[in-house]
């Protein structure tokens, strides 16, 4: 009838006699494929009739979903849906008819959503001879909350004809996310190598109850190399930590292998089941292990990114088949560790990106299939043996301990094979007091499955700045999948659903966003040009300095020539200085307007590119440490470097450094300091420049106020240190985080606001004359008019930048579910309330709507809410 990635757009949706003979179940219980192809199919599987349903959304093609009445794309096209192009977020649903000869039948699924937090779809159906409203609206309120559940969820309300929006009391289905997979692991599929053939696949399902999960997979080609490595990973507030600093790390697990593909979790893991699975496994060729894996790192925040982390520890508790492990060829063992009753040899070495790499093998290559221990021994190795042993002067002496997963490396077979790991546990035991994860002492985290109940009792406590919540999603574009069973009619009932993190391609590279981010590079180009016309007014400059006076109209006005005692900072800011005099002695009134709200407007981006460097994942150089882009560019034009500043800021902060809570919050304490250092190193300077009554005062002033970047950073450094930051962090110290970059933002956005309509009110020109340049192409002979349009690009380029990186990271959340966004009425809207506030009040006020939905994503701070 169709397939996933069929063209055909003519497929008639219909229902099998089984189907309209029992109904859809009332109960389905659900399981996600990522194929190699990049197809996405999800399987609805009703336990109790053996009955199956998949669901699969196509690449391409004509359709964006497709519901199938069984267990592939064989069986016959139940449902399909696609994009209404007249909207971009509505849908028309096929469905086919209720009684044998009915004709199918097209419901547009209409989308109400305003934004992230208020979404809604409402839908129109003939019921019993009469036309029904329903409306699927996202909500808190207590029908969607239990003991299970997060604060948010999705309720369906009949809502008869009313058109308005509607809170409708008959309520029809609930979705309910659930938390207890979602706080404590994290389930990954995670089918990464480029050269597995499209054939293969790798498919993970997730039961509640026990907890545990199942990877089903196929490689049937060798390529001499891992497939794949669908894993749990865990999470716990002390994550990040240093190995010096721990006294134990006890972990538990059992697992097991099993031929073909199960409808059924298995729960036996004996020793008597697994030798018979492992002789029929062997026989199609399997070869995987079952391994726990650890990433090590001197930097805290590299060891939650396997690509860049400089170690890798696996402790293999089993395999199938013969796989290879580093260092086995050269029997490279570097120690024999014993853990419990099971004795381990080490192996060492390196793989193709330089990472090294420890392989714990159980020494007599027996298969432990539960295994409940310290791990402790092995890193106390690693700690303390393995320099004595290798000679790498790149291996850490004192390493961060941050990714913990399980899971299983596939290699080959000629059939499925199940992978099924369950009976999580892990326990953290020690003096977590370093410098940026401060816990208390002795704390017992224990994240055990269902005994927790992803409650976060326990969890929120403890953990150092920036160090909880700490999940490293090792792929840009990793995308939050929430799975809820559901029945397609209208008689809807509930069961757990299934919480995953889904990695649907590779690693977007740096060379791809680099490219996407070009038009940063032209705007810089722009403003290369416009700084020629600058030309004219440039021996009046020199005169002006040579002569230590300031002269134009009628007005002389002796000038400072040496301020800083340093002859090369002297030299160029006289220059500078004698410039700026040109716009704030207001011998131009449309040049000294422009200026004075282009320079009240900047301290938005300021605030914005200081708090930025104290983020965590901003290990980047020219974004960790701001104040040397922002000093060269008082020499080299804000206009020009602002460009290069967010194009190098974009590539180097894809998705996941903004949705990893440990890389994107910055702490209490430069959040607290922000609004001192913009205030005494930026506006004590910047308004005396303007309007002190005596102009060889604002000459002196404008002398201060050049060097804001280092007097800023001198402020905001001190103030960070004094300012106490507490040792734990929890929802509420994020709260104040936020509130703090709140008030900052308001109050910075207030005086953009207040200049921006002082300047409205007193200018005499149109606005058109004083903010927007009339010359590009040619030169204006005016020396004044020549400066001034330097300074007007160079505040259009400047903001034109910033709000292009606002733009392209807003589309990064976007592509991970943060947030949905209609671009045009964004941009009507911006440029409206830019009207009204003034242009640059836009820019701090955007990045602080990022800010809150960055926060709003995070259920610990939701929980402390309510």
């Amino acid at each position: 009838m169709g397939n996933a990635s069929s063209k055909d757009s003519t497929l008639t949706p219909h229902i099998s006699q089984e189907t309209a003979a029992k109904g859809i179940p009332r109960n389905l219980s659900a399981s996600f494929t990522k194929r190699a192809s990049l197809t996405l199919q999800c399987i609805l599987a009703d336990p109790a009739s053996k009955r199956d349903f998949a669901i699969h959304v196509p690449p391409n093609g004509s359709y964006d979903v497709i519901i199938y009445d069984g267990p592939d794309a064989t069986s016959p096209v139940l449902a399909a849906a696609k994009g209404n192009p007249k909207w971009k977020h509505d849908f028309r649903i096929n469905l086919p008819g209720l009684l044998e000869g009915d004709d199918t039948c097209e419901e547009l699924l209409r989308c109400t959503t305003i934004n992230k937090l208020k979404e809604g779809y409402w839908f129109a159906m003939q019921l019993e001879g009469h036309l029904e409203r329903f409306e699927w609206c996202l909500t808190r309120g207590k029908q969607v909350q239990g003991q299970e559940a997060s604060g948010w969820g999705w309720k369906l309300v009949r809502v008869g004809l009313k058109i308005e929006p509607h809170d409708g009391e008959e309520i029809v289905a609930i979705f309910r996310t659930h938390k207890s997979l979602g706080l404590k692991k994290i389930d990954y599929p995670n089918a990464w190598n480029k050269k597995s053939p499209k054939n293969g696949f790798v498919c993970l399902k997730v039961d509640n109850s026990t907890p545990s999960f199942s990877a089903t997979w196929n490689w049937p080609k060798d390529i001499q190399d891992v497939h794949s490595f669908p894993y749990v990973r865990f999470n716990n507030p002390n994550l990040p930590v240093r190995l010096s600093e721990l006294e134990s790390i006890h972990l538990s697990t059992d697992w097991i292998y099993t031929p073909g593909s199960l409808s059924k979790t298995p729960n036996d893991f004996s020793n008597e089941v697994w030798a018979k699975n492992k002789a029929e496994l062997a026989g199609e060729g399997v070869q995987a292990n079952a391994a726990w894996d650890f990433f090590l790192d001197d930097d805290r925040n590299r060891t939650l990114y396997p690509q860049v982390a400089a170690v890798e520890f696996m402790v293999w508790l089993g395999r199938v088949g013969d796989p290879w492990w580093l260092g086995r060829q050269n029997d490279s063992i570097l120690s024999n560790v014993t853990l419990g009753e099971t004795e381990f040899s080490l192996f060492y070495g390196r793989n193709s990106g330089g990472t090294h790499v420890f392989t714990a093998v159980t020494k007599d290559n027996s298969d432990v299939l539960s295994f409940d221990e310290d791990f402790y021994p092995l890193f106390q190795y690693i700690l303390e043996q393995a320099h004595k042993q290798i000679d790498a002067d790149d291996l850490p002496k004192d390493p961060w301990l941050g990714i913990i997963e399980f899971g299983t490396e596939t290699w080959m077979s000629r059939g499925n094979a199940t992978f099924t790991a369950a009976n999580f546990g892990m326990s953290l035991k020690g003096n977590f007091t370093s410098e940026r994860n401060s816990t208390k002492k002795g704390d017992d985290y224990r994240d055990k499955g269902d005994k927790d109940k992803g409650d976060g009792k326990g969890s929120d406590k403890g953990s150092g700045d920036n160090s909880t919540d700490s999940k490293g999603d090792e792929e840009d574009d990793a995308t939050s999948t929430h799975l809820i069973p559901s029945s397609h009619d209208l008689h809807f009932n509930h069961t757990n659903p299934i919480t995953m993190i889904l990695h649907t391609s590779a690693p977007e590279s740096r060379l791809r966003r680099a490219i996407h981010a070009l038009p940063f590079l032209l705007i810089s180009a722009v403003m290369s040009r416009a700084f020629a016309m600058a030309k004219p007014i440039g021996p009046i400059i020199e005169g002006s300095v040579k002569t230590s006076v300031f002269t134009a109209q009628d007005v002389n006005v002796p000038i400072i020539k040496k301020f800083y005692g340093v002859p090369v900072l002297d030299d160029v800011f006289a220059v500078v200085t004698v410039a700026f005099a040109h716009l704030q002695f207001f011998t131009n009134e449309e040049a000294y307007w422009q200026l004075l709200v282009f320079l009240t407007d900047f301290v938005g981006m300021y605030a914005v590119v200081m708090i930025e460097g104290y983020r965590p994942g901003n290990t980047f150089p020219v974004i960790k440490y701001p104040v040397v882009f922002l000093f060269l560019s008082q020499m080299f034009g804000i206009g020009c470097l602002a460009p290069i500043f967010f194009f190098l800021f974009y590539i180097f902060t894809p998705a996941y450094k903004l949705t990893t809570p440990s890389l994107y919050r910055p702490g209490v304490a430069p959040c607290m300091a922000l609004l001192p250092t913009v205030v005494l190193g930026y506006y004590v300077t910047h308004f005396p420049s303007f309007f002190h009554p005596s102009l060889e005062a604002r000459n002196w002033w404008n002398w201060i106020w050049q060097l804001f970047p280092i007097w800023g950073s001198i402020i905001m450094l001190v103030l960070s240190k004094i300012i106490p930051q507490p040792k734990e962090q929890t929802p509420r110290k994020w709260r104040q985080e936020l509130n703090a970059i709140r008030l900052t933002i308001g109050v910075i956005s207030t005086i953009s606001t207040i200049t921006w309509w002082y300047t409205i009110l007193n200018m005499d020109s149109s606005i058109f004359e004083v903010f927007i340049p009339q010359h590009f192409l040619n030169t204006p002979q005016e020396p004044i008019l020549g400066l001034r349009t330097v300074i007007q690009f160079d505040y259009i380029c400047c903001y034109s930048a910033g709000f292009l990186w606002l733009a392209y990271h807003f589309k990064d959340l976007e592509n991970v579910g943060v947030c949905s966004i209609s671009w045009i009425r964004a941009g009507c809207a911006s440029v409206v309330l830019g009207c009204l506030l003034g242009p640059g009040t836009m820019f701090p006020l955007i990045w602080l709507l990022r800010e809150e939905l960055l926060v709003a994503t995070q259920p610990d701070v939701k929980k402390s809410e309510n």
